[in-house]
């Protein structure tokens, strides 16, 4: 639940203001602002788990699995590398 995400409520209160009129009632687009965000988190949580359903119904063999983690571990430790090897911007 995001209501319980500092983060997500920071996000929200940084976001949120920027599509509220106050000239309206802010409940009712609040309410609004409220209810597509919920239909697209749903939306891409619906899509999610049917691409994980089919997903996991397929029969992959063990020279695929192996190629999958060995390319999955090469992306992690890629990603290591590269954030050690940044340095912070000077402005």
């Amino acid at each position: 639940m995001h209501g319980a995400n500092p983060k997500a409520l920071l996000y929200f209160g940084s976001l949120v203001p920027q599509f509220i009129s106050f000239q309206q009632p802010i409940g009712t687009q609040l309410l609004y602002i409220a209810a597509i965000h919920l239909t697209t988190a749903s939306l891409v949580l619906l899509i999610y788990s049917v691409l994980a359903a089919r997903l996991g119904r397929m029969q992959i063999g063990e020279g695929a699995r192996r190629a999958f983690s060995v390319a999955a571990g090469l992306v992690f430790v890629g990603s290591g590398v590269g954030l050690a090897l940044a340095r912070p911007s000077a402005e």
